[in-house]
């Protein structure tokens, strides 16, 4: 679900508020069989530079899942930082991870389902995904599903994101199901500060068939 240009929701009724994370965007894939793997959008796998974040296959035993996500660190205030997670991501050497690790943990922020348990969502409206991913209750210390909003609800969100330090948030679309491929969509993303900056749009990072 990545952002492409588009005219923005005709009401409130049409979106729902995400958290926007500053972070590196991942689709996590679980087996089933305790596996994990985390494909960034470049196709690379991240699962080895970011072992904390085996604890998704543990809060899903048994289960196989196609998630939605975004690992993030935080700085010193504990706010999302992307220069907090570049000290991260270059990293190989097992014992640098492992170092990493203790000295800037991150943090997988989940925010939709795709797949689950052999059946693919894609076809489902945001409010669907949203109400099994709330179901899944995907809490840890180091995995997340973080708070949405209606759309009616924009002074809650806002109120939330500056309250928190963060940057801003990202209205999804509540009614057309994702696309395989960027499709002209609806949406806006806006930080805290200021208006609407540009339109969104839903389009998945991957095709059904590369999935458990």
């Amino acid at each position: 679900m990545l952002a492409t240009a588009g005219p923005l929701p005709t009401g409130p009724q049409d979106f729902a508020f995400e958290v926007k994370w500053d972070g590196m965007r991942v689709i996590a894939r679980l087996d089933g069989s305790g596996g994990l793997g985390l494909r960034s959008r470049n196709g690379n796998d991240a699962a080895g530079r970011y072992p904390e974040l085996a604890e998704l296959a543990a809060l899903l035993p048994g289960r196989g899942a196609v998630l939605d996500g975004e690992v993030i660190a935080t700085d010193e205030h504990g706010r999302p930082s992307f220069g907090a997670l570049q000290e991260r991501m270059p990293l190989k050497r097992p014992e640098a991870i492992a170092a990493a690790r203790r000295r800037r943990p991150v943090t997988l922020m989940l925010f939709d389902v795709l797949w689950l348990d052999g059946r693919t969502l894609l076809a489902e409206p945001y409010r669907e995904r949203r109400a099994v991913l709330e179901s899944l209750r995907l809490e840890g210390a180091r995995v997340v599903t973080p708070p949405a909003w209606p759309g009616s609800a924009a002074v809650q969100a806002v109120d939330w994101t500056r309250a928190q330090g963060l940057e801003g948030w990202s209205p999804s679309a509540c009614s057309p199901a994702i696309c395989p491929a960027p499709a002209p969509g609806t949406g806006s993303r806006s930080r805290t500060s200021g208006p609407p900056t540009r339109s969104s749009a839903a389009g998945s990072p991957a095709t059904p068939a590369a999935w458990p």
